[in-house]
């Protein structure tokens, strides 16, 4: 009985079942999107601190390498650059909140 049931955990799907599978947006051969306009540019905290200062407001324009927010973390202010380029879309933490590292600070479209 464990042998039948470790058998059927371990088999690969058959043809028929990989075949109703669809294939995904970037594998469609008659896709002619590009993957860009699917992925939300965004930045995010490079380290656990308090959101200090918001350096841009919804609707500006910015740069690579431009300081948007500023970050206090033990007892430092430490400026986020931005690493896209865009328009800012939306603020997503307060001013004052804590963050951690990887927590997206600003969405940019």
């Amino acid at each position: 009985m464990r042998e039948a049931h470790f058998l059927q955990l371990t088999q690969k799907p058959s043809c028929g079942e990989a075949a109703r599978t669809p294939p995904r947006k970037s594998e469609d051969p008659q896709n002619q999107t590009h993957l860009e306009e699917y992925v939300m540019k965004r930045i995010v905290s490079n380290m656990a601190g308090v959101v200090l200062e918001y350096l841009v407001q919804p609707g500006d324009t910015i740069a690579v390498d431009q300081d948007v927010v500023m970050l206090e973390s033990m007892k430092m202010q430490i400026p986020i650059q931005s690493t896209v380029s865009g328009t800012v879309k939306e603020l997503k933490a307060n001013e004052g909140d804590f963050v951690d590292d990887g927590d997206v600070l600003i969405e940019v479209e």
